[in-house]
Formats: structure tokens, sequence, C-alpha cells
């Protein structure tokens, strides 16, 4: 992205503080050459889409499991997936047709398990979904015979613990995590952890010590404790987390793949979970910077501490921290007393006629502002008969405001200092 093109980010944004001052944007030197998504809505097109690969490769393992073997899917004695006659990096690796493939041939035991997830609309929805995955895929390198791969999906021991899947996009250069959300199969300990409001500590980062006003930040104890609970696998090292876990498998396809970008995902509690886990990996020095994440109708996760840590991180080039929310999704203004949300917040309409806003938590913003910020994500505002949580709901208010999204660009947004209050 180039700062030479603010002449197409001029329109005014519901933003927590004035409209930014676009022309007064400098973006930061691209020292590595890496090319950043053009804009908004193309960045979170891609990872909903990520989302939704990974939640439905799920229930097809979750059938495969329990129902005995699938045309194409080979599940041994301990659980593992591996696909047949292919040799893996860890084991296991399907590309969004694969998958699709995995579906029609297995499309009667699956749907007999899973007839809402994988009949009606929800199934017109999913074969679109992997279609332009795999056709965004083969729209870069033809010389890469599989673009877009889902290299990881840990869901073996998901009655205890987190569920993530890692795939590796060889088109944007980019490894991305995502983290289901929560889900029928795993329902006791998605909610227990999901209505744990409780807070646990934690020693802020030295790396922005002196950025944060308390040597503490305060977590959302069943979000925090999802991603550093000790693993299950008996095999495992005493103390080993899943976040070891996943940082261990992250650090591999990084050293096989430099030159590529951190992404994190997820969808609701997934999102929580890719908010807490982001924080921690941006911290790293070892991992490329900055680590990008961007989630979708995510609950909050941490106290005051929390915002003035992500600022820093955000401030120092160490992360990109965006939010997605419907208006009026309860789930993503929860929970409230003591807790608040971060980074640059995109909140999508149903109504047609009704453009998305985009937000930032300035640093020392007015009174006015900071209530208005307050109003506009409490839980009175946001209260909802209806249902406004889904993947799917998300992904058709992103594809309504594709024309507005496009003229947003995150970098370009960082660099407004007016806009963030960064010094």
């Amino acid at each position: 992205p180039h700062c030479s093109d603010l002449d197409q980010i001029k329109s005014t944004m519901g933003n927590t503080t004035p409209t930014p001052n676009m022309d007064e944007a400098v973006m930061p030197p691209k020292e590595d050459g890496y090319v950043w998504p053009e804009n908004i809505y193309v960045e979170s097109r891609d990872m909903v889409s990520m989302a939704f690969f990974a939640s439905i490769f799920g229930y097809i393992l979750d059938v495969g499991r329990k129902d005995g073997p699938l045309a194409g899917l080979s599940i041994d004695s301990e659980g593992h997936v591996k696909r047949d006659e292919s040799p893996l990096e860890l084991g296991r690796s399907f590309t969004p047709s694969e998958v699709k493939t995995l579906i029609q041939d297995n499309e009667d035991k699956i749907c007999s398990h899973f007839p809402r997830e994988f009949g009606g609309s929800w199934k017109e929805a999913m074969f679109a979904n992997l279609d332009k995955l795999e056709e965004r895929a083969k729209s870069g390198d033809d010389a890469v015979e599989r673009p877009l791969t889902l290299e990881e999906y840990d869901d073996k021991h998901q009655n205890q613990e987190v569920v993530y899947a890692i795939c590796k996009d060889c088109v944007n250069k980019r490894i991305t995590i995502v983290f289901r959300g929560s889900d029928k199969l795993a329902m006791k300990s998605n909610w227990l952890h999901n209505l744990s409001f409780s807070k646990k500590s934690a020693k802020v980062p030295e790396v922005v010590a002196d950025k944060v006003t308390s040597d503490k930040i305060w977590f959302h104890s069943g979000f925090y404790d999802y991603i550093f609970c000790p693993t299950v696998k008996t095999d495992d090292e005493e103390g080993k987390t899943k976040y070891d876990e996943i940082l261990e498998e992250v650090k591999f396809l990084m050293k096989k793949n430099p030159d590529f970008k951190l992404f994190v995902t997820g969808h609701s509690l997934g999102a929580a979970l890719a908010s807490l886990f982001s924080f921690f990996l941006s911290c790293e020095e070892d991992i490329p910077k900055p680590v990008t994440c961007l989630t979708f109708a995510s609950p909050r996760i941490g106290d005051s501490h929390f915002l003035e840590a992500i600022q820093a991180f955000e401030e120092e080039g160490r992360m990109r921290f965006v939010r997605v929310m419907n208006d009026n999704d309860t789930i993503a203004v929860m929970p409230c007393v003591g807790y608040y949300h971060a980074g640059i917040q995109v909140r999508l309409y149903s109504a047609k006629e009704e453009k998305p806003e985009i937000r930032y938590p300035k640093k020392n913003d007015s009174w006015g502002n900071w209530v208005s910020q307050v109003w506009g994500n409490s839980v009175p505002k946001s209260l909802n008969v209806s249902y406004d949580h889904s993947v799917k709901d998300y992904q058709e208010r992103l594809e309504k405001d594709e024309k507005e999204l496009m003229k947003y660009n995150v970098n370009q947004l960082y660099c407004n200092k007016e806009w963030t209050g960064f010094d």
C-alpha cells in the first residue's frame, strides 16, 4: 500500500476521533519488500474465508472418527489424520478443492451427522467459499502446485483444549493461524471457558513495560486458561502449554518460509483466543513483525492495561490489529465491566444503505469521544433478539460493504498520527 493513494480513503469514517486527515499520513518504509493486502475488504474477506475453511474441516474429522473411514481420509488408531498417498510437513495437508472433494465423496455419511451444516443454504455457502478460496489461490504463481493448504488441524482433545488450524498461503506469502469458535462438538468445554468472567493477571511484557501504567495486565481467565493450559498429550514435557505447542509449529513453518508473514484469525471464542495468542506472539523476538490479528465477533478479553499494551505494539510496528463486528451482535460487546476493546474496529450494518464504520480508541482522546465509544460498544446499544453472529452473517455483510471497505487500508490508517494519537 502507498500513502499516495490517499484520495481513496477521505470519506467520512465513524471514528471515536475526528475523521483522520490522511493527507498527513506517512507510510513506514517497507524494509523487507513484503506486499501487504490492498485494503481492509481484501484482508477481512480472506481471513473470514479461512475461519470458514477451518470450521468445515472439524465436522469432517468428527464423522471420520465416529463413523468409520471416509473416502480420501485416513485416521490412525491415535485419532490423527493423514491425507491418502501424500507426504506432508506436519502429517496432514488439504487444499480447498480437496476438502470439497472429501465432502462430495462422503456426502451421505457426513449429512447424516450434520444435516444443517452440510445442507441447504449452508452447503451452498460452504461450497462457494471453498471454490473462491481455490480460485484466489490459483490466481497467483502458476508454478506453485498447491498454493493454499490447510497444514495442521488439532482437535483431538477438543473437550479439554483449544482447537486451531494452521494454513499456508504461497500466493500472499502468509502463515495463518485460525482458532475455532464455540462449537457443538465441544460445547461444554467452550462455554465453561466463555463464562469464566473472572480475571487472571499476567506480567506486562518487557518490550512495552515503559508504555503501560501498571506492571500487570488482567485477562479474561477462561480465554487465558485455554491458551496457557498444559497440553493433554502424555508424552509432552511437563509444563508445556497449548501456546508453546502452537508456537513450535509456527516457528517450524516460518523457518521453511522465511519471507512469509504471520496472520491470526478466529470468530467469536476463536476471535478472543486469536487476540490473546497474537498479543503474546508479538513479544516473540524471533517472529517476523508485525503480526496481524484480524478477528470477527470478538468478545472483550482484557483490562485497560491490555489496551495500553496493544497500542504500544501497534505504534512500534509489532502488531496490526483489526476487529470486525456486526452491529447488534451482543457477543461482540461482552463482557462489560472492567474490560476494554482494542485495535481498529470495523462495524458492519445489515441495512443496505448504511456504510461500515471504522473506529480507533485514540490515545488521550477527548471525554466526548470516549463516551461515544463506550455507548457504541455497550450491551443496551447492541442488544438484539435476532442472530447476527454467525460466520456466514459476517461474510454476507462484508460482501455488501465491499466497495466501501476497499477505500481503507490498515497500514495507511496506522500511519495517521492525528487519528491514532501515536507519538
